[in-house]
């Protein structure tokens, strides 16, 4: 409900042809995204009414909630209009989720309906390319797809599907599960987004752990192998020093370090990554940092960064939680180690409903840091 607006934007972008067919899509961008806030809160709201319930701890939703709204209460700039609308949303699908204790069980249903997007994108790039493929693209895995589907880019679609491959084994039924992995795979490969390529191999690589091991734990090789992960996303762009790197992610890294020493603990403002490096010339240009950290240290310094690592550390402590060698541990691991992985060089964290991975980034975490303590076993390590 959220997102529809940008994914309708997206749908009509090679319809724009001259000033007033954009004026036309802006304006009915904002109709439909102000339908869609509207409705979001009023569910968000009945549901809260209706299913709420009283007595649930408070500390997790609310360490949510200063990740959500710290960042825009130490920025150097004042929040828009659009920001506050899109924070009250974020506010408002966080205490839903909260007070009915979303059940980790029911986020099955993210990878069926990433599997209905990728078929729907696979379909449209068939019938009619020009809206759903970049022509003559330099990177193409399969003839010449680049899949974007309804997203405004390869990259999103393709990072969109990986995150829900990783919600697959939550997926009870064998033959669904197994189409579901096949949709997904063969989308990402279409989309040629060759992050999510790469992560979707060492996807399989821990699944294929998970099945043959013997005495090894899934809880602490699932624990280790995130910890490498998040060295990685840390050391990889201190330890690139050519800019070309990366495809020209090398100088986003550099450039963005040198602007974050100017302010160091609350960074240079949310907004502020996109607009400058807009000036850079190069074949893309760079609305984000491409790296978790250095994307966070930019816009919200340390404080914010802070922020992201207690949000990630509560959420490696809520998997543990499950049973050894249960479809949840191994679902959320292998979803944890795709995310870290995956934002060494991109940037996919979002706690705001209308972006566009929020079903597969922003909506997982918030589940699986809110859900009820009677869903899992304590575990004491």
């Amino acid at each position: 409900m959220a997102i529809l607006p940008y994914l309708v934007k997206n749908l009509n972008v090679t319809r724009v042809t001259s000033d007033s067919d954009l004026l036309a899509e802006v304006s009915l961008t904002r109709g439909l995204a102000t339908t869609a806030a509207v409705a979001l809160l009023l569910v968000c709201s009945l549901i809260v009414l209706g299913h709420g319930r009283a007595d649930r701890s408070i500390s997790a939703p609310l360490i949510l909630l200063v990740a959500l709204v710290g960042p825009y209460i130490i920025s150097p700039t004042l929040p828009e209009i659009e920001d506050l609308v899109k924070v009250t949303l974020g506010v408002a699908v966080i205490v839903t989720v909260w007070s009915i204790a979303a059940p980790v069980d029911g986020l099955k249903w993210v990878p069926i309906t990433a599997s209905v997007i990728g078929i729907y994108s696979i379909i449209g790039g068939l019938l009619f390319p020009e809206y759903m493929n970049r022509p003559n693209s330099a990177k193409a895995l399969i003839a010449n797809w680049e899949l974007a589907g309804p997203f405004w880019g390869s990259n999103v679609l393709g990072l969109y599907c990986l995150f829900s491959l990783a919600l697959t084994p939550l997926v009870t039924n064998v033959r669904w599960r197994m189409l579901n992995r096949f949709v997904l795979c063969a989308t990402i490969v279409a989309s040629s987004a060759r992050t999510a390529v790469i992560v979707a191999g060492i996807l399989v690589l821990w699944w294929i752990f998970c099945r043959f091991r013997s005495e090894i734990s899934i809880r602490r090789a699932g624990t280790v192998l995130i910890g490498c992960c998040a060295a990685a996303v840390v050391a990889l762009p201190l330890l690139t020093s050519n800019q070309y790197a990366f495809v020209g992610r090398g100088y986003a890294w550099a450039e963005s370090l040198t602007l974050w020493k100017e302010s160091p603990w609350v960074g240079l403002g949310v907004h502020f990554v996109g607009p400058h490096f807009k000036t850079y010339s190069a074949s893309w240009t760079f609305n984000h940092g491409h790296n978790l950290v250095i994307d966070s240290l930019v816009r919200s310094g340390l404080v914010g960064l802070g922020l992201v690592v207690i949000i990630l550390l509560t959420a490696v402590r809520s998997t543990r939680a499950f049973d050894d060698d249960s479809p949840h541990q191994i679902a959320l691991f292998g979803y944890l180690i795709a995310f870290l992985a995956a934002s060494a060089t991109e940037v996919n964290w979002t706690l705001l409903p209308n972006r566009p991975l929020f079903p597969v980034v922003g909506l997982i975490f918030i589940v699986l840091i809110c859900r009820a303590p009677g869903h899992q076993r304590v575990y004491m390590a």
